[in-house]
């Protein structure tokens, strides 16, 4: 069972600290806006940006929800040969919006600290 720090590392307002830890912790050519912007573009900007990306965490942390835009996801097919034939002759790369992918990274971040705690209790009751 988590004990009650746990639950409290989980549960306190997002920082801008960790914000950027997730930032800094993408690879800057993935991710890629529908604009052709990627995380190299907002590390670069950073301190032009950071109050938006601050809201838009401070808002999921808040209400527990994410703007429907937000969660869009783009999917590609690139062709892995020259036969194209059927679906496997293809190789799908997704696109995920890059305020979602820092989201994603945030909470990744914050789940390795209790994570271990979770799978093994998880392991203990099988």
């Amino acid at each position: 069972m988590l004990s009650k720090d746990a639950w409290e590392s989980l549960e306190f307002s997002f920082t801008e600290e960790e914000l950027w830890i997730a930032v800094i912790g993408c690879d800057g050519n993935k991710a890629l806006w529908p604009n052709g912007l990627n995380l190299n573009f907002v590390k670069a900007n950073w301190d032009l940006i950071k109050g938006d990306f601050m809201n838009f965490i401070r808002g999921f942390h808040n209400d527990g929800e994410v703007v429907k835009d937000i969660n869009n996801t783009f999917v590609a097919l690139i062709s892995k040969c020259s036969a194209l034939e059927s679906l496997s002759d293809f190789r799908p790369i997704i696109f995920v919006t890059t305020m979602y992918k820092i989201l994603a990274k945030v909470l990744t971040n914050r789940l390795k600290n209790v994570m271990d705690v979770i799978i093994s209790e998880c392991i203990r009751e099988k």
